[in-house]
């Protein structure tokens, strides 16, 4: 369990991609006006065939009433990408309030986490490599401004840097995990099909076989030994 980190971050992702692999059919029942006509046609068609295939349970509508959700997901992802780039193009560069004041319903707990950038007709997904080209490209973005930091802030850095330090010259001794901890909370959560952040449904943790719990179980006493965890839990 050297690598605990890097393995517990793929096997999250494994999580994840078990949920994205669950046939769901759902159905909208608001459209906001704000939404081009083409895409009104198309969820109205969907409609129907959600309709028809209540009534038949006939694969050939069960069929196309997928193919039909992936290309009305498809087109909102672009007419959503559309508006943000129109929004982003209208800012002005002196001013970040106007941003944060839009950007800020992307970054709160109940928003679909953001799976990676398209840079250079590649897809980038770490992290750590997102985060810094979304710094580089509202940088550009907001060259005017001028950045400064509260004597609050400054202190707060300093205080992170004096904690780092003295974990690592004084490591505290490693909490011990047994096997009951993850089990009793495992056995806790509610048998919801809602996702978190890293895509991972309470449903799908309560469907793990005990031996995954004993792998989970020694990574956790491996990152309370290493005082390591995965980044995206900072």
């Amino acid at each position: 369990m050297s690598h605990s980190v890097a393995f517990f971050v793929l096997y999250e992702r494994f999580l994840s991609l078990c949920v994205s692999r669950l046939t769901t059919i759902t159905f909208r029942k608001t459209i906001k006006p704000s939404l081009p006509q083409h895409i009104f046609v198309m969820i109205d068609q969907k409609r129907r065939y959600l309709k028809s295939f209540r009534q038949t349970r006939h694969p050939y509508f069960a069929r196309v009433l997928r193919d039909m959700t992936k290309l009305i997901q498809k087109q909102l992802f672009l007419h959503k990408r559309k508006s943000w780039l129109a929004y982003c193009n209208s800012l002005n560069d002196c001013d970040t309030a106007a941003f944060w004041k839009k950007a800020k319903r992307h970054f709160n707990s109940e928003s679909a986490p953001i799976e990676g950038f398209i840079t250079n007709n590649e897809i980038v997904s770490s992290p750590v490599h997102m985060c810094t080209i979304a710094k580089l490209y509202y940088e550009e973005q907001f060259p005017s401004h001028q950045f400064m930091q509260s004597e609050t802030e400054i202190d707060a850095n300093n205080v992170d840097i004096e904690i780092e330090e003295v974990l690592k010259n004084k490591p505290p001794i490693p909490i011990q995990i047994t096997y009951q901890h993850p089990r009793r909370s495992v056995a806790s959560l509610k048998n919801k099909n809602s996702t978190s952040i890293d895509g991972i449904s309470n449903r799908i943790i309560k469907l793990l076989p005990p031996n995954h719990l004993s792998i989970i179980l020694s990574c956790l006493n491996n990152f309370a030994v290493t005082l390591q965890t995965p980044s995206h839990w900072h």
